[in-house]
């Protein structure tokens, strides 16, 4: 086997064990989330924690390859480069937005929830509104009056808010 056969390899396989314990380290982190809500009235859906750390990693790491390529220029690299370079490493800062800014809040007692957009609109809805709720493949789509809300399902406390939603809108595809 040659040396580049090899670093092929070893590269497919390292980053196979990091998504492996990326997922593990996101399922964990929402385990020990439900349990600490079990007895809790005030309970928010976030995105899990790791979303953060991927995209301050891709952001750091691309921002690295930047300033390497501007310190070393080639004479190869065209401007198409540097913006996919830019594409990616925003795509890192969205995660870290998302990871900060998007949430739900809502409470056991009360038939309402507050729903803050990556955008950091706050929307107050009550359950009795939702007209449609679909499980997709790795999201949910909510519809709330004139509102499409979509939801990730890896989100923290999500087994409490489809409780909850089912008590009023039928959940397609769970």
């Amino acid at each position: 086997m040659t040396e580049q056969a090899l670093v092929r390899t070893l590269t497919f396989i390292s980053v196979f064990i990091i998504v492996i314990i990326l997922a593990t380290c996101i399922f964990n982190s929402n385990y020990r989330s439900i349990i600490g809500n079990l007895t809790k009235n005030h309970i928010v859906l976030r995105l899990p924690k790791q979303y953060m750390w991927v995209g301050c990693f891709g952001t750091i790491v691309i921002m690295m390859w930047l300033i390497i390529m501007s310190c070393y220029p080639n004479d190869t690299t065209t401007v198409w480069v540097y913006l996919l370079f830019i594409m990616f490493m925003s795509a890192g800062l969205v995660l870290i937005i998302a990871y900060r800014r998007w949430r739900i809040v809502f409470f056991r007692d009360q038939d309402t929830f507050i729903y803050c957009s990556i955008l950091g609109k706050v929307y107050k809805f009550s359950f009795s509104e939702c007209q449609s709720c679909q499980w997709k493949n790795n999201h949910i789509r909510l519809v709330v009056s004139k509102k499409t809300i979509y939801i990730d399902a890896m989100v923290t406390n999500l087994d409490f808010f489809l409780s909850k939603l089912s008590k009023f809108v039928v959940i397609e595809g769970l």
